[in-house]
């Protein structure tokens, strides 16, 4: 109820092995390393962290505390005993010092079987409001395990427990006490992500990254409302993951499963599978086509505030995708809120593409994060091989002598992180908690930076700023020489021995220009931490309604509530030689500006303020392709807030498509009349071309942040088919090679795969293979074949080679086309006064969008 994952469904927890942890200790060891193995271990940890990025920063925040808290010395003595340690003792030393660091980002991951395991307890806490949330924190009872093995176990001890009982002391040791004396044991960056992770950490202990606890039972201090005092001992439960110890078993047997991977926190990923949370409060999120984006309107005495749950930073496909679903809500189901506010909550973080794209659609020229990494010799390989991209290894070239950092970078420049513009005008926030990580902190950091207020449940974000990089998947990869694979590695995929490592630093800019993420995190503006009223009732609604009415205060003092600006059609294509209707309707604005590549094309006044809506006609474009229109609008107080683009996809005119007479092979010809290549930001050299004869992409390497589709025209048809034959190779599960067909009435893909990290029915299909595939369709009216390409960053795959197309169908001379509208003209027309004269608009405008759908 008070949590957003979406990673667990109720009912549908994963399997696990369920005993007393007393009764399993005997099982919770470690694949036997040799010497050699040990000493190469040591030596990659060792070298991993000499570009640890946060060194500096972490000897400033905690080094009076911790005096040894550089990591680098510590990980060396660690390396100089390795070949004669115990591997319990190996690993033991190594997983604290990690754990020391207090950065979810830098993990020392152990092997099989340890990592296979987890500790629990019976009850879940739930940190609550309290006069001093540092100094007084609270946590109350709030649920039990969702597996009921692990609440069986647990005895008769668990009848005492009532929801709502608050935590005072855990095994002796008043509760703030012990979360600030293990805090450099359980992990977080601050105080406020300290308690969220002691939180877990009564409750949960990941063999993945921690030892196992010493004790066999925990000791809990409780207290009813009432102010009676209790005590519980509760038996610590091993859960284990079955996939892990067949892994574990394999590792002698050379038995391969497949790989899988998640960016969570391992307690944070434990903790979930045992409590199964999901959102079940009264305040029901309706589904989205991504999973990770749900929605839901909180309306009681009028309230009308649009909430926005976002759980995660890793979408099923590519980021545009999702933000063409993102601001179809904003400017349909979400447009007539009087408010929105984004719920980040516990959000461990992802692709931080999607966190930089994401502001744009309420802030105005928004402006982007930037990143640095460290001044070291392994940093200056891995520049030299590309690795982080060529813009980083130009600007390495401009590091000096004595510099600790190099030159600031983004990872996605101002002009990419809005793209697309505004689409939501009035008030909205951002709701966090020291859950909130990585991907989750740059977001919430953007908004703030940009003026927007950040409720928190605590007073700061997770404070994870960095970009995480892992050990076999990025540096043996880009440095072999240097690097090699940890033990195991090809017996164990999922579950093998792994490292990660804060590489590259988010420094902010706007309002906190030049401060860091890391430790510090994203300061909340105003705390909206839950009563126990809301945990025991199941609802958030105290949050809600403080939230609505501040929203509505701060809509007030800048003079936005009310404002509304939508320009429609959202999605849809524009023929040459054809006009379209172009539709705005606004409340608020009393000016409306449109210009094309710089140029103004219209200005026209709006004469009525309230709600209105004006219709005309646009001019015919003369060739295919696309056209960036940018429309801006000022309101009544002369503030130019209004800063949205259109893409306009132009496709042939209907006397363009071919006409389909039984089977025919493609020739191949680029500069056919029915055939169009669409580069959609990126260089036409980088999207599908002509090379000696192939038809593809990369030839030898593509580039980054692609997106180029190849598209065929045809008229009417029935019978059709169309044959495609391409080897492709991609970076597995981020870079997707798309086939599908639109008509008049949808845009369908037509392949799809079940990716490990991703979840089931991804758009498109990635890695490395052949594709010969045959497809029957039926489209209605004109159609269009489509291949897609679309790449990420960092990528180091070959591309796509498309060997054949081959399309096949009977001309359908029966198709009635549909007759284009009539479009009232002039100051009169009874759409509304926005647009005095058609006749006044010299625009190419046609709305392109199904091209970006998903």
């Amino acid at each position: 109820m008070l949590f957003t994952f979406t990673l667990s469904v109720a009912g549908q927890l994963p399997p696990r092995v369920i005993t007393y942890l007393k009764d399993s200790r005997q099982n919770i060891t470690f694949v036997p390393y040799t010497e050699q193995q040990k000493v190469d271990m040591a030596k990659g940890v060792v070298d991993m962290l000499s570009v640890y990025v946060h060194t500096e920063k972490k000897v400033q925040d905690y080094g009076s505390e911790f005096p040894d808290i550089a990591p680098l010395p510590r990980a060396k003595n660690i390396q100089a005993q390795a070949a004669n340690m115990t591997d319990k003792d190996l690993h033991y030393a190594f997983a604290s010092l990690f754990m020391s660091l207090r950065d979810f980002h830098t993990n020392y991951f152990m092997p099989p079987p340890h990592r296979c395991y987890s500790a629990a307890l019976a009850p879940q806490f739930q940190l609550i409001g309290s006069a001093d949330l540092i100094q007084e924190p609270k946590m109350i009872l709030s649920n039990f395990s969702a597996r009921a093995a692990i609440n069986d176990l647990s005895g008769t001890e668990l009848n005492k427990m009532k929801f709502g009982d608050e935590l005072v002391s855990v095994d002796g040791m008043p509760l703030r006490d012990f979360c600030l004396k293990n805090k450099f044991k359980t992990g977080g960056a601050n105080d406020y992500a300290t308690y969220r992770a002691c939180m877990m950490s009564v409750s949960i202990v990941s063999g993945t990254s921690s030892p196992m606890p010493e004790a066999n039972n925990r000791t809990l201090q409780m207290k009813k409302p009432t102010g009676e005092a209790y005590e519980v001992v509760l038996p610590w439960i091993a859960s284990a993951k079955p996939d892990c110890l067949q892994e574990a078993a394999a590792a002698q047997k050379s038995i391969k499963a497949p790989a899988k991977k998640s960016s969570f926190p391992p307690s944070l990923q434990d903790f979930i599978d045992t409590f199964d949370i999901h959102s079940d409060s009264e305040l029901p999120l309706k589904d989205t086509a991504e999973d990770l984006l749900k929605w839901a309107v909180f309306d009681p005495q009028g309230a009308n505030l649009g909430v926005l749950s976002i759980a995660s930073f890793e979408p099923k496909g590519p980021v545009e995708g999702l933000l063409d679903i993102l601001q179809g809500l904003l400017t349909n189901e979400l447009a007539d809120t009087k408010a929105i506010i984004i719920d980040v909550r516990n959000n461990g973080g992802g692709d931080a593409t999607m966190a930089n794209k994401i502001p744009q659609l309420f802030i105005k020229d928004f402006k982007n994060s930037f990143v640095r990494a460290l001044v070291t010799p392994i940093n200056e390989k891995l520049f030299a091989t590309g690795a982080g991209g060529d813009d980083w290894k130009e600007a390495y070239t401009r590091v000096k002598p004595g510099d600790v950092y190099t030159p600031l970078l983004q990872f996605n420049s101002d002009a990419e992180s809005n793209a697309r513009g505004t689409a939501f005008y009035k008030p909205v926030g951002v709701l966090t908690n020291a859950n909130c990580y990585s991907a989750c902190d740059i977001m919430s950091a953007h908004f703030q930076d940009n003026g927007v207020t950040v409720f928190g449940e605590d007073g700061t974000t997770g404070a994870g700023g960095a970009n995480v990089v892992e050990y076999n998947g990025f540096f043996v990869k880009a440095l072999n020489d240097t690097f090699k694979p940890m033990p195991f590695t090809k017996e164990m995929p999922q579950f093998h021995q792994d490292l990660r490592v804060s590489w590259r630093q988010v420094v902010r800019v706007g309002k906190n220009d030049g401060k860091l993420i890391e430790d510090d995190g994203v300061v909340s503006d105003v705390i909206v931490r839950p009563e126990a009223s809301d945990v025991l009732a199941g609802t958030s609604d105290t949050q809600w309604k403080r939230i609505a009415q501040k929203l509505q205060e701060i809509g007030e003092t800048e003079k936005r509530n009310g404002l509304y600006f939508t320009i429609s059609p959202d999605f849809g294509d524009a023929a040459v030689g054809q006009p379209i209707v172009f539709d705005v309707v606004s409340a608020g604005f009393k000016e409306i500006i449109i210009t094309d590549e710089g140029k103004e094309i219209a200005h026209q006044q709006v004469k009525n303020l309230e709600k209105t809506k004006g219709l005309f006609k646009a001019s015919a474009p003369a060739s295919t392709g696309f056209q960036k229109l940018l429309v801006s609008a000022i309101d009544q107080a002369g503030r130019s807030l209004v800063k949205t683009f259109r893409t306009i996809r132009i496709v042939p005119g209907k006397d363009s498509y071919k006409q389909l007479s039984g089977t025919e092979k493609w020739d191949k010809k680029l500069d056919a009349q029915n055939t169009v290549v669409y580069n959609f930001g990126s260089k036409p050299e980088d999207g599908w071309s002509s090379q000696n004869g192939t038809i593809g992409i990369g030839y030898g390497q593509y580039k980054n942040s692609v997106n180029s589709t190849l598209s065929l025209f045809y008229k009417p048809a029935a019978n059709v088919t169309f044959s495609v034959k391409a080897q492709y190779d991609t970076e597995q599960d981020f870079d997707y090679f798309q086939v599908g067909f639109r008509d008049s009435k949808s845009t369908v893909q037509l392949l799809t795969e079940d990716s490990e990290t991703k979840g089931p029915g991804v758009i498109g299909i990635s890695g490395k293979g052949n594709l010969t595939k045959t497809f029957t369709i039926k489209p209605e009216g004109p159609f269009e074949i489509f291949l897609r390409f679309l790449s990420d960053e960092g990528v180091t795959s070959s591309g796509i080679s498309l060997e054949s197309l081959e399309v096949s169908g009977v001309f359908d001379g029966t198709y009635q086309y549909p007759t284009p509208p009539t479009v009232p003209e002039g100051p009169d027309s009874p759409y509304g006064p926005i647009i005095s004269s058609a006749q006044s608009l010299s625009l190419s405008l046609f709305i392109f969008a199904l091209f970006l759908l998903q």
